[in-house]
C-alpha cells in the first residue's frame, strides 16, 4: 500500500492528535478543554475510518467502479 505525501501528512496529524491529547491530560495535568475533547473525538473518528477503508476494505478514498466504455 502506497500513500501520497498528503495522505502521510493527514495520517501523521490525526495520530498525533489522537495520542497527544490524552498525554497532555494525564501526564502533564493539562486542564480539561471542550474544544480539545471535540478535536480528539473527530481525530478518533477519522482514524477509525482510515483503518476501515485502507486496512479492512483495502480501498482508497477515490476508488470508483468504472464501467468500461462501449
Amino acid at each position: 500500500m502506497t500513500y501520497t505525501n498528503k495522505e502521510k501528512f493527514l495520517i501523521f496529524t490525526k495520530l498525533m492528535l489522537f495520542l497527544g491529547i490524552p498525554v497532555l491530560y494525564y501526564l502533564f495535568d493539562y486542564p480539561p478543554n471542550t474544544l480539545m475533547d471535540i478535536t480528539w473525538v473527530i481525530s478518533f473518528a477519522m482514524l477509525s475510518k482510515d483503518v476501515l477503508l485502507k486496512i479492512l476494505l483495502k480501498r482508497k478514498y477515490c476508488d470508483i467502479d468504472e464501467k468500461p466504455s462501449q
